[in-house]
């Protein structure tokens, strides 16, 4: 399965679409609504940056009843910065995929320079053989460190989050368990 989701994904081109937000705390990165994130200070980290929420770019047929249209998957995905300059984000993606397992993919992001820059194409560099921009048809809503249950990333996070796409249904991956299971490179868990 997991094959056939990297496979999935190489497979087209799109501007990458991602929305970063931190925590509440020192870490907290200021954002406006009328402006866009500047991804140079945000991906600039050396603390994993965990997916939060996730949802469709592009509505699907797939039916929520009411208010309660989020999908707890508690698959727990990160990505932590092993390189970067003004034009290059290169990242390592983590996926649990058993209890103490993880599929790691090597990344390099190409921001799409504006003032900030806002925007990547992220291409994978794990398969030297096809060295594809990443499709990407989702917003996603990544924070850094571990929130506690039921603690949710600043507002405006969530309202940058909620503009970029018009499906009803989101996917929340995280757990506060999958920051126990990261650690970084000295051996201290996130």
């Amino acid at each position: 399965m997991i094959y056939f989701a990297s496979n999935l994904i190489r497979s087209a081109l799109l501007p990458a679409v991602i929305i970063f937000c931190s925590n509440c705390g020192a870490d907290y990165v200021k954002t406006n609504s009328e402006r866009h994130l500047n991804l140079l200070k945000v991906l600039n980290t050396s603390q994993p940056l965990y997916l939060f929420l996730w949802k469709p770019k592009i509505p699907t047929g797939e039916k929520c009843v009411g208010y309660d249209c989020t999908k707890r998957s508690r698959s727990c995905e990160h990505m932590r910065k092993t390189g970067m300059d003004r034009i290059y984000y290169n990242h390592t993606v983590s996926k649990l995929v058993s209890e103490k397992t993880w599929f790691n993919e090597t990344l390099m992001g190409k921001f799409i320079l504006g003032d900030p820059p806002h925007k990547m194409n992220v291409y994978n560099v794990t398969d030297h053989t096809n060295p594809n921009v990443l499709a990407t048809s989702r917003c996603s809503l990544y924070m850094r460190g571990k929130l506690p249950y039921r603690v949710y990333p600043p507002r405006e996070c969530q309202f940058a989050f909620n503009k970029c796409s018009n499906s009803r249904i989101t996917y929340m991956p995280y757990s506060p368990s999958c920051a126990v299971d990261a650690q970084d490179d000295k051996g201290r868990k996130y």
